[in-house]
């Protein structure tokens, strides 16, 4: 068992609410991470109300809905800048897979005041 990470795109942000249509799964890379963490990155605000398709039913099964404010470790969902994790893909690109590399070309390409939601599961 390790640590995972899947990076939520939010679509669409208002003041207090937003959704994520969009995910990517990377693949399990800790230098990846490590540069990910040396980022800036906040807590999404308890009033801000998120839409996903990895929000989960009372019986534990996924389903599109509200994301809970915290994830998988009860630690506060976060988010950051897509011009910030592109940095991290960056900084780490020598070591990537190909597919991870694939996903950081994907961020780089996005608007860089685009929040991204860090889904650690």
């Amino acid at each position: 068992m390790g640590l995972d990470l899947r990076l939520l795109i939010v679509d669409g942000k208002a003041n207090d609410w937003g959704f994520s249509y969009s995910m990517l799964e990377c693949n399990r890379d800790y230098s990846l991470f490590n540069a990910i963490g040396e980022q800036v990155s906040e807590e999404i605000p308890l009033t801000f109300k998120l839409q996903s398709y990895v929000a989960r039913r009372d019986d534990g099964k996924s389903w599109y809905g509200l994301l809970e404010s915290t994830d998988a470790y009860g630690h506060r969902r976060r988010w950051l800048r897509a011009d910030a994790l592109a940095k991290a893909f960056a900084d780490s690109a020598q070591d990537l897979s190909s597919f991870n590399r694939a996903i950081g070309a994907f961020v780089k390409n996005l608007s860089p005041d685009r929040f991204i939601v860090l889904d650690w599961h």
